[in-house]
């Protein structure tokens, strides 16, 4: 019971130092935020009920993320997706990006370069979602890499498909 309600913590971002601005008058906490943006960077991320805790769930490189709190190479926050609160390690979370382009085959990766014969460097599923920086011949440029166009669709945000 948090202010005589009974909250489900794993989607109540509050974590005992740290309380979203949106539960204002509804629990005590040391702590207000209205946080702030990030994007998973890496394939997968684990949300965990604590820092060295068990895994609630996992989310997906290009999910957004409200980041409440950074303590000791952790972030307290709430995926924007679902809702669900807990902490990602910090490396695994980068600048949050406006999505220009939609994965539409059922997998792929990004390279470090734009060939295919280098090492990817992080895989990504169907309906994943990808800022583009510019285009290249065969390549979708990336911040971080690049990915093919064949399997990137904008049909997903109302413009044509690659």
């Amino acid at each position: 019971m948090m202010g005589g309600l009974a909250m489900d913590p794993r989607i109540t971002p509050f974590n005992g130092r740290v309380a979203h601005e949106t539960l204002r008058g509804k629990l005590e906490a040391p702590s207000f935020t209205l946080g702030e943006g990030a994007q998973v960077s890496v394939s997968a991320a684990d949300l965990r009920a604590s820092s060295d805790g068990p895994r609630l769930r996992q989310l997906l490189f290009g999910d957004a993320f409200l980041v409440l709190e950074r303590q000791e190479g952790f972030a307290f926050g709430q995926s924007q997706k679902d809702g669900y609160c807990g902490y990602i390690s910090e490396d695994q979370l980068g600048v949050e990006q406006a999505v220009t382009h939609w994965v539409a085959s059922p997998a792929s990766h990004i390279y470090k370069t734009q060939r295919f014969k280098p090492q990817r460097c992080c895989p990504f599923q169907w309906a994943q979602g990808l800022r583009s920086c510019r285009k290249g011949k065969s390549f979708l440029k990336r911040l971080k890499g690049s990915c093919p166009n064949i399997i990137c669709a904008s049909w997903a945000i109302g413009i044509p498909t690659l």
